[in-house]
């Protein structure tokens, strides 16, 4: 059936085929009425639109051209020594976390993606590019197809499509390869989910068969990054149990059966994940405090932002403000901005839906609820409203771990709902902030129904309302995206240089045991020690290192201990040789965690870490054998010395 004109017309008499939903006679648009083959009738206008979104977007984050793009040198690093380790059938990865090895489970659809693409002859900054895109054209078409069968208009769709992917909470993470992945398909299970609850006089087995892609889908969520899943969960779970309702005229049993398959195909991809994977189940035990410091603030969600266009046409208060001022890392206030006009707009487009479709009320307020959770949980432990650190984060000119801490009596007001982080998935979603994702894809669908409505009623106010938006939505983060792909290439590459400098022509030998010294959250070591093939004690991403540090010799532990005390001496690296624990310590002259944000590291850091090194007072002593080279030291025993360990 094709689109009603925009002249508002009554429809013929719905077919026995047709749903309970399609049944009235107008939409919340003129001509905006979306049947069961909504894109059969206007293939063309979709096709452009589409491709004209992908296209777009992908050229602002810097994905086209593929090649001479890249992400950050913390990603690309880990990435590529993960897929040297896939290369070589080695999972769980030995060079990283030795003796045990890291678990490559989080993230493994990147991996094994880029892993493929590289056999098929792309680098490896391409093939990243290349998964990106493919992720950004699912997500694109499944959160098109969601919003223009909730709205029943299909140019809200597209509105609401670019309103999410453009937005500022996306492009803050495009930074974390394995998460940004996860948030650009996070509308794909919620749409198949959508599709497998609505009848429209599909056999049984259709709607299963959603409800089948629905699993697969939400395990490729949680695979690559457990925020994505979780915040999925929480959005659709409402959507199945308002699904019962979609399905009138058949027997009860019917009429639960796909909604609650659905819920189940949402959750179990979880339980899949925590009941196989080692690092599933650990508990960080992290304080409230933290989940306090990287909740929203509820007021800097509406102010614009430094990052904002708008913050900029408007001088906002806080382009003022120095993001050390507030607790967390910035993000939480850059990345959590909606705005005024958005939420306005949205609540607007609940209203129409209400008024215009009383069959679809409960699929509206199923979707508003699982925004105003995504809000709540987004919020953190405590209420804020403006609520600054009392010592600026890092005053004493470094951040330190109580830097990411807020104490409650900082904040405006306690949260009845505290008690959530304590429990998985939750406690594992430290970064509380993040949960506004899933606001922010509930909202673009409401905002995008008033957007239309207005157009076609008072075309200047609907203009206006669109720039408003787009002004909200805007970022220099996002502006800025294509040249800090080529910055970031341009880092990668220097990274590379430096460690065959540092580490090659035999400095690092093939199979020997190393110890790096700074060792920490070493995020850069995925990107030297499989490439030397040598076994590294060091470990990336924080939750294996609780995994792994207890397994590891105490000797290993303690001097990276006495390291960061400034304690370490001859006798505990003497015990690492002697009990033939390490082949080769390597003192570097940077920090593999946050020297990944500048490349090459700044030079007054990389002599501190020399002078450190050097106060140890082991690179004069005679038992060790010591190679002096670029950004770093490397002691060995020195072969049959009197004064030797």
């Amino acid at each position: 059936m094709k689109a009603t004109s925009t002249q508002q017309q009554p429809l013929a008499t719905p077919s026995p085929r047709a749903s309970a939903d399609d049944a009235q006679p107008d939409g919340p648009v003129d001509g905006g009425h979306v049947e069961r083959a909504w894109w059969r009738d206007q293939r063309l206008a979709i096709g452009a639109g589409y491709t004209v979104i992908v296209a777009a977007t992908s050229w602002l984050y810097g994905l086209i051209p593929v090649s001479g793009r890249s992400f950050p040198l913390a990603p690309v690093a880990s990435i590529s020594g993960w897929v040297d380790c896939l290369r070589e059938g080695s999972v769980p990865c030995p060079y990283l976390g030795h003796p045990k090895g890291v678990d490559l489970s989080l993230g493994a659809p990147l991996f094994g993606g880029t892993s493929l693409l590289t056999r098929l002859g792309f680098g490896l900054e391409e093939a990243l590019n290349i998964l990106t895109l493919v992720a950004l054209a699912v997500g694109v078409a499944a959160l098109w197809a969601l919003a223009a069968s909730i709205t029943r208009n299909v140019a809200a769709g597209a509105l609401a499509a670019a309103l999410y992917f453009l937005s500022p909470i996306v492009v803050s993470h495009t930074d974390k390869a394995a998460l940004f992945l996860g948030f650009l398909l996070l509308p794909l299970p919620l749409a198949l989910a959508y599709a497998a609850m609505r009848r429209n006089g599909r056999p049984l087995w259709v709607g299963l068969a959603c409800v089948g892609l629905t699993f697969v889908a939400g395990l490729v969520l949680v695979y690559l990054d457990p925020y994505a899943w979780a915040i999925a969960v929480v959005l659709g779970s409402p959507l199945c149990v308002a699904g019962i309702a979609l399905r009138p005229g058949e027997t009860w049993w019917r009429r639960g059966l796909v909604p609650l398959s659905t819920l189940l195909a949402l959750v179990a991809p979880g339980l899949v994940f925590r009941a196989l994977e080692p690092s599933a189940g650990l508990s960080a035990n992290f304080p409230l405090d933290f989940y306090r410091a990287y909740g929203a603030d509820l007021a800097t969600t509406v102010i614009p932002t430094r990052d904002s266009l708008l913050g900029e046409v408007i001088r906002s208060p806080i382009d003022r403000w120095e993001t050390v001022d507030f607790y967390g890392d910035g993000t939480n206030l850059t990345g959590a901005f909606i705005g005024i006009c958005t939420l306005v707009a949205a609540v607007a487009g609940v209203v129409l839906l209400l008024r215009r479709w009383r069959s679809s009320r409960l699929t509206t307020l199923a979707l508003a609820a699982g925004g105003v959770a995504c809000l709540a949980l987004g919020l953190g432990p405590s209420l804020k409203l403006l609520d600054k650190a009392s010592v600026p984060v890092g005053a004493d000119g470094a951040v330190t771990g109580a830097d990411h801490l807020m104490p409650a009596s900082e904040a405006t007001a306690p949260l009845p709902w505290s008690w959530v982080y304590h429990l998985q998935p939750f406690e594992g979603m430290r970064a509380a902030y993040r949960w506004h994702v899933g606001l922010r894809l509930v909202l673009v669908i409401f905002a995008a129904v008033a957007v239309v409505w207005l157009l076609r009623r008072r075309r200047v106010l609907g203009v206006v309302l669109v720039g408003l938006l787009a002004l909200e939505t805007m970022s220099h983060g996002l502006l800025d995206a294509r040249g800090q792909a080529a910055r970031n290439h341009e880092l990668t590459q220097a990274f590379d240089d430096d460690m065959d400098r540092a580490f090659g022509h035999g400095r690092l030998r093939e199979s020997e045991r190393v110890l790096f010294l700074p060792a920490s959250n070493d995020y850069l070591i995925g990107g030297i020690a499989p490439r030397f093939k040598v076994f590294a004690y060091n470990i990336s991403f924080d939750k294996e290192i609780l995994r792994l540090r207890s397994q590891q010799p105490k000797p290993v532990v303690d001097a990276i201990s006495a390291y960061w005390a400034n304690t370490l001496n001859r006798d505990q690296v003497c015990a690492l040789f002697r009990e033939d624990l390490v082949d080769a310590i390597v003192f570097n002259d940077f920090d593999m965690r946050w020297d990944t944000l500048e490349w090459p590291p700044p030079e007054r850091r990389s002599e501190a870490f020399r002078a450190k090194s050097t106060g140890f007072g082991l690179f004069d002593d005679p038992a060790f054998a010591v190679d002096d080279g670029h950004l770093s030291v490397i002691v060995r025993p020195a072969p049959a010395s009197p004064a030797s360990c």
